[in-house]
């Protein structure tokens, strides 16, 4: 029988060709789903210099192969892990695939003439740890905040018109199987990965929140120009809102805008005391962490009355759907 042994790694000293730049690295917009990246997305876009498209879901997608699945007996199968048993150092393969990430957008950016790259994926802050693997310290991140209240509606909200939940979702929803309850914890999760993040990362990441963007957009926009290191440009959400083709999968509200506007601040108070109370539970902390005020909370909620709130809640959404 003829035994195969690893190959081991590639030779790698070779320099590359004279003259060939290395991929430049770019951004990454992180938030939770429903925060606003959609929104701040085209407006990032709308600059001149910065190239930030609908969601390509490759930096998603490449963070997703770095975590580990483990069978019932512990052993971790994915994609460093079988590398490893493979005698191919995790670096080279991180090193190969941020490569690939890297030279890809900087290949889309130049084609679009521009000079700096931003991925939007609505999922990227579920994998704020492989992310950081991934781009070995060097990735900036835009952190965009939204109170998560408002979130946690907007969330139900898109699920209802769907009629689905995303893949994402389905662990959130196994652990919590109240909707809204799901949805606030992959609010908090993301929302505390980000923090954790930030304490690290220092200067690398921009916290910007969706109140302060839809109330005063063009000093925030100014504030993440500088941030990517490119010139303050005037008229930025007029530019974006003009422009009618450049929709991705997260952009089926913007259809209807032709102007930024505060009509989705405050959604929350349409909830029910007694839900209200068990999102301010799950959320209460992180929320005054990143400065938002906590609303008082209603009497601890009994039995019964989680049901009607329930079913007060189940009406109010559908009045919301159909246009009432």
């Amino acid at each position: 029988m003829t035994s195969h042994t690893p190959a081991g790694p590639p030779d790698t000293t070779a320099a590359p060709a004279p003259g060939t730049p290395s991929p430049a690295m770019g951004a990454l917009l992180i938030g939770s789903p429903r925060s606003g990246t959609t929104l701040l997305r085209r407006l990032i876009d709308a600059h001149p210099r910065v190239f930030c498209p609908p969601e390509l879901n490759l930096v998603s997608s490449t963070a997703r192969m770095l975590r580990d699945q483990h069978l019932a007996q512990g052993l971790p199968v994915g994609l460093l892990s079988s590398f490893r048993c493979a005698g191919y150092p995790e670096h080279l393969v991180l090193d190969r695939l941020r490569g690939v990430v890297a030279e890809v957008y900087s290949d889309l950016a130049r084609s679009a003439g521009k000079s700096v790259w931003v991925d939007k994926d609505v999922f990227s802050g579920l994998f704020v740890p492989e992310l950081e693997l991934l781009f070995a310290g060097t990735a900036r991140y835009v952190w965009l905040v939204r109170h998560p209240l408002d979130v946690v509606v907007s969330m139900a909200e898109l699920f209802a018109r769907q009629g689905a939940y995303p893949h994402e979702f389905h662990g959130y929803l196994t652990r919590h199987p109240v909707v809204v309850e799901a949805c606030a914890h992959a609010w908090v999760d993301i929302n505390r990965a980000m923090a954790a993040l930030a304490a690290r990362a220092g200067d690398r990441v921009l916290r910007i929140t969706y109140e302060d963007l839809v109330t005063g957009p063009d000093p925030i926009l100014a504030e993440v120009s500088r941030f990517l290191g490119v010139p303050e440009a005037p008229d930025l959400a007029t530019a974006a809102l003009a422009n009618r083709e450049n929709f991705g999968k997260g952009d089926w509200k913007t259809w209807s805008k032709d102007s930024i506007d505060t009509a989705a601040l405050g959604r929350w108070h349409t909830l029910q005391p007694d839900t209200l109370a068990r999102l301010v539970a799950i959320t209460g902390d992180t929320m005054r962490e990143l400065g938002y005020e906590v609303p008082g909370l209603p009497h601890h909620p009994d039995g019964t009355a989680d049901l009607r709130s329930a079913d007060r809640d189940r009406q109010t959404l559908q009045r919301v759907l159909m246009g009432g």
